[in-house]
């Protein structure tokens, strides 16, 4: 293998699944496995897809009192082959509010995504915990949050002011759209 090459780990994580896919990056892509996991209270399933092999798996679990689906999901991926030649793991974050653009994940970041989760109750914390496993087991590899407010920052001033009225633009209220990253694509 290449020095030049590099094994991406790309996240999606919502408020009931986290989608997922190892690739490696070259001068083109090229997905090793893929998945998704889809969880509720304490019960959840994992299906995951191995490009190379073409093996599927399909996984029904239980978590353990006091396990997070964060440590199931990891837990899972660490089974994989290539897994284990990680090189950087991006995350998809809905909501930066202000962060617009892909960032390397610092403790500062965590800290105003912390702020804003109230914003997006339904999937700032998930997505908090997920950036935080993944650190607290794997330090060394560098994580970086992609925004879907990304796409809409650029938005034409009357298409961000449309269907506000004019006294909350004046307060600093702004539309941020979402969903930006998969328009994007």
């Amino acid at each position: 293998m290449s020095s030049t090459l590099i094994n991406i780990l790309t996240v999606n994580g919502g408020s009931s699944g986290i989608k997922f896919a190892l690739y490696e990056a070259g001068e083109s892509l090229k997905l090793f496995f893929s998945g998704e996991i889809e969880f509720g209270d304490k019960i959840g399933n994992i299906k995951i897809s191995d490009a190379v092999t073409g093996q599927k798996t399909n996984t029904d679990f239980t978590l353990a009192n006091g396990q997070d689906i964060s440590e199931m999901l990891i837990s899972h991926l660490e089974k994989q082959d290539r897994f284990h030649s990680l090189n950087l793991i991006g995350h998809r974050v809905v909501h930066g509010m202000r962060h617009t653009t892909p960032q390397l994940i610092t403790d500062e970041l965590l800290i105003d995504l912390k702020n804003i989760s109230a914003y997006d109750p339904e999937h700032l914390p998930g997505e908090i915990k997920l950036i935080e496993a993944f650190a607290k087991r794997f330090p060394t590899i560098p994580q970086v949050a992609c925004f879907d407010t990304a796409f809409h920052a650029a938005m034409p001033a009357v298409a961000k002011s449309l269907a506000l009225p004019r006294r909350l633009k004046e307060k600093g209220i702004q539309r941020y759209g979402f969903h930006g990253l998969s328009y994007a694509y």
